[in-house]
């Protein structure tokens, strides 16, 4: 399929992959070999469904988006805006449905909610190599080398959050302030936001 070559569309119901190594994990299998798995983003929720989580058919379907027209990007930094609250309202509706329906935990909810934030400040920008001007230019912007968190696996450094602010802000400002207000807890959200780690 990779290939672009002609593949029966019932190889899934004649043969069985064996699966082994990595493929024993569910998530892997269904879509660790998965090309421009990215893009399933484009599919419905009944086309994901008739998968049924075969990766041979999530392949096929991100096959068939990939030789589809994409929508275009808005064209105005007013209607990407205005496209990106519509997309977020739709996620929080759908997780919102989801928590009333599995009665998720409400920090888990607040996780999911995170999520495109989460992945937003995460993603994978082109990377530079030793040897390189854009290597030394990090180094003197950043006073350390690219590859000083490269083993990390987890951010260690702390950010203000709204279960430990009282660390951050000083004790007399906080017995002034309603901290139970939407505006604090706002607050909260933006300076974690904004405040970046040295990992990130």
């Amino acid at each position: 399929m990779a290939d672009g070559l002609p593949v029966d569309p019932d190889f899934a119901l004649k043969w069985k992959i064996k699966r082994m190594g990595k493929d024993k994990n569910d998530i892997f299998w269904t879509l660790g070999k998965v090309h421009g798995i990215e893009n399933v983003a484009f599919a419905t929720e009944e086309q994901l469904q008739a998968t049924k989580g075969d990766p041979f058919k999530i392949q096929a379907l991100v096959d068939e988006i990939n030789d589809s027209e994409k929508p275009t990007p808005p064209p105005t930094h007013d209607s990407v805006v205005s496209s990106l609250n519509e997309q977020l309202d739709a996620y929080k509706a759908v997780m919102d449905k989801i928590g009333k329906k599995q009665q998720i935990l409400d920090s888990d909810l607040k996780k999911l909610l995170s999520l495109p934030f989460f992945l937003s400040k995460r993603q994978e920008l082109p990377e530079p190599k030793l040897g390189q001007k854009e290597w030394d230019l990090f180094t003197k912007m950043h006073n350390s080398l690219y590859n000083d968190y490269e083993n990390a696996k987890f951010d260690d450094e702390e950010k203000i959050t709204e279960f430990n602010y009282e660390n951050y802000i000083p004790k007399i400002i906080l017995d002034k302030t309603d901290t139970k207000s939407d505006d604090f807890k706002n607050m909260i959200k933006a300076a974690n936001f904004l405040r970046k780690t040295k990992l990130e």
